[in-house]
Formats: structure tokens, sequence, C-alpha cells
């Protein structure tokens, strides 16, 4: 064993530059794995990212019209948008036990009231009470339109997802309240007289008239409005309560939008919210309403980001046998230049295992050598990689040097010095 270890390193030091082929070979089929895997990482890390950071809204519209303001959308829908408790009775009498609202973020929902006079702002016009969950419930409220609000301190947008008796006011309602307590007194009622009663088919409609109360509204101003605008925005939540309190009927609001809130659960939330809504391509719809979800560009980056990750993964395969493939053939080439070495070795009367062992470990530690340099300069210029794939190509450059051992063992020394001498 010990001549078989002095040979070995007598062997890789003769060898030179030429004993070099195999870790360089090494070398170069390990950074082809580690470009992949990078080009793969990348691929799956861009995919999530969409799903992530990509916005898919939704809105609620009139199923006839297409309008998406304006609507009389029933309580129940809004707490079955907004309320994480909420479990509603699907139409077909069977329960979803699962709370809608879990799929969805940004809720934007909004209800106005009618001022019926404001003796507070006795010089001032002013226009609607309108209860708002976000400033983007009413697009008067957008930069594009030159207006923005500043609040006051302690205060924000999250003031309007609250029940508080909060407001906020255009600059000159401001400036006509006192600066120590800037509270406003509306009387408000709702705009709701009255609604249709439907009995069953056949019969006609009945109108139900509402009597509506006016409502003594304290509100505090916690923010101002730069910009002019007339109408006083609150919290939705309260300016919810106060209609139903003045009309003593449900509560509702007159737009319905949202995004989703993890994108890898949109087919989910489509099943579990199917019996509430008309059909964007129903031809007869029955419910008045549909929800449309605008998912069409988010489906097509998906589908563009999995087909690339799809193909990456079958040049993969190929590319991973290829180098399985091309291991096992340069064992066996490089190792054959060393039949002569065989066979003198066989004659002196060195075993036939202490000459595979020497001519096998020659060829293998070089192999080894560059399939370590290659994981290490491939982890540097492209993260982390399984280094199980270098093993398999390592265990195939030995089998294929095995190979060529084996059938290179009892070959005959003076036709192999013919040959050379050829």
């Amino acid at each position: 064993m010990k001549h078989t270890f002095v040979f070995l390193l007598r062997q890789i030091a003769r060898e030179g530059l030429k004993g070099l082929t195999a870790a360089a070979l090494a070398i170069v089929l390990v950074l082809l794995v580690g470009i992949l895997a990078g080009v793969q990482r990348s691929q799956t890390a861009d995919l999530e990212d969409v799903l992530d950071t990509f916005e898919v809204r939704l809105a609620v519209s009139h199923s006839f019209s297409g309008d998406t303001e304006d609507l009389f959308i029933d309580e129940y829908l809004v707490r079955l948008f907004a309320d994480h408790t909420y479990i509603k009775w699907l139409p077909n009498n069977q329960i979803n036990d699962k709370p809608v609202a879990r799929y969805l973020k940004d809720v934007v929902l909004k209800r106005p009231l009618e001022i019926m006079e404001a003796p507070c702002l006795p010089e001032v016009p002013a226009g609607e009470l309108i209860g708002i969950s976000g400033p983007d419930a009413d697009e008067r409220l957008d930069l594009n339109y030159g207006r923005y609000i500043e609040f006051i301190d302690g205060y924000d947008e999250s003031i309007f997802q609250t029940k508080e008796s909060v407001c906020i006011v255009n600059e000159e309602m401001l400036r006509a309240l006192d600066p120590v307590r800037p509270v406003l007194s509306l009387p408000v009622r709702s705009y709701t007289d009255g609604y249709w009663d439907f009995p069953p088919p056949g019969d006609v409609g009945v109108w139900i008239a509402l009597d509506r109360e006016l409502i003594e509204t304290e509100l505090t101003v916690v923010g101002v409005i730069h910009g002019g605008i007339d109408d006083i925005y609150c919290p939705y939540y309260l300016a919810d309560e106060i209609g139903k309190r003045s009309d003593g009927w449900v509560g509702y609001t007159t737009v319905l939008r949202a995004v989703i809130a993890d994108n890898r659960l949109i087919n989910d939330f489509k099943l579990d919210i199917s019996g509430f809504f008309d059909s964007p391509t129903q031809k007869e719809p029955d419910r008045g309403l549909t929800l449309t979800i605008y998912d069409n560009v988010f489906n097509s980056i998906v589908k563009k980001q999995r087909d690339n990750i799809a193909f990456v993964e079958i040049v993969a395969v190929f590319l991973y046998c290829s180098c399985a493939l091309t291991s096992l053939l340069a064992g066996f080439l490089l190792t054959r230049r060393h039949r002569l070495e065989v066979a003198v070795m066989r004659v002196i009367g060195i075993g036939k295992r202490d000459v595979v062992t020497a001519l096998v470990a020659e060829q293998a530690g070089l192999f080894v050598i560059g399939a370590a340099a290659g994981w290490l300069l491939g982890f540097a210029l492209f993260g982390a990689f399984t280094p199980y794939l270098p093993l398999v190509f390592a265990l195939m450059y030995i089998l294929g040097s095995l190979l060529c051992c084996v059938s290179a063992m009892d070959r005959n020394i003076h036709r192999l010095l013919i040959q050379k001498e050829l």
C-alpha cells in the first residue's frame, strides 16, 4: 500500500499540466451547475416577488350598467368583505365556515349622509357628510385633483377605520370654527327614504316608505382638506351607524372595492365568493351586482414566470444528465492514457487492487479537487447551490476511470509497447 501512494504522488507530479485536465473539467462542469442554479433561484425570486407585491384589485359593479359608484350594497356584503369574524350563509343554504375577509385588504367603503343645515357654519356652504374607509374611497381626494389632507398631530388615515366622532373639513370651514376646540354640530339624515318589497313571483312589488329621523351629530375636526371641497368626511362605520339610526333600516355602502391580501389564494377566494355575485360573463344576471377581479395582467405575468421556470427545469435535467455522462466518458478517456502503466505494474507483480487504487485515486483526486474548487467559486459567484451534483459527477468520473482500469488490466504489454512505438 505504501508503494501505491508513493506511486500516486509521483504520478501526479509527473503529469504536470496534463494531470490538471480532470480538475479543469470538474471546475467547468460544477460552474455550469452553479450558473443554472443561479438562474433558477433568480426566476423563483422573480415569481415570489410578483406574488408578494403585485396588487390585484377587485370591485363590485352594477350587473347591467357596469357602474362602480352610487350603488346600494347591502350591509352583509360589507361585513363579508371587511369583518374577519363574519360567516354568512350561502345562497344555496350551505354555510361558508371560513370568513371571506381573510382574503382581502384595503377594503374601500363609502356612505353619504344628507346635511339638513349647518348652523355652526352660517356663511360657509356645506355639501354632504360622507363616511369613507380611507381617502381612496372618493377620487376627489386624490392628489391628481390638486387636493391633499393634512391631519393634526396624533391622527392619520387610520382614523377612517374607526367609529370615532371625527371629521375632516376644508380650509374655509376650519377658519369658521373655534380654533381652540374645532367641533362641528350637524343635523344629518340618511338618503334612504324607502325600498321595494318584492313578494312571491307573480305579485307586484310594493314601495315601503321610511321615516328619516334627523340625527344631531357632533364631530371633532382632526384634519383639513387643502384644495377646496365642500363635503365633510368622517369614518365610514360612524356614518353607517348614523344612517341606520336615521332610517331604521340596514346599513350599506355605495362603493365596494378591495385588494387581494395574498395572491397565492386568488383561486380560493373566487371559489368562496362565487355564490354571492353575478358572474361577469353571466348572460342573465339575477343578483344585480357583479364582482370583477382585475387579475388578467397578474395571471399573464405569473404564467410567463412559471413557463420560464418550467423551461429552466427541463434545461437543468438535460444539463445534469449531460454533465454526468461527460464525467463518465472523461474518466474513461483520461485514464485510458495510462494503459501502459497499468500493464507494466501488473508485469512487475503489483496486485490488481493496488493498481486500480493507485490509478483511480490519482484521477479521482484531481477531479475531486477541481469539483471542490468549482463549488467554492460557484458559491462565491452565484450563491449557494447543492453540493450533491458535484459529488455525483465525481462518482461518475471515478466509475469511468474504474471501467478503463478493468478493461486495461489484462492487456498484452508487448502489444501496448508496439502501439506506443507506432
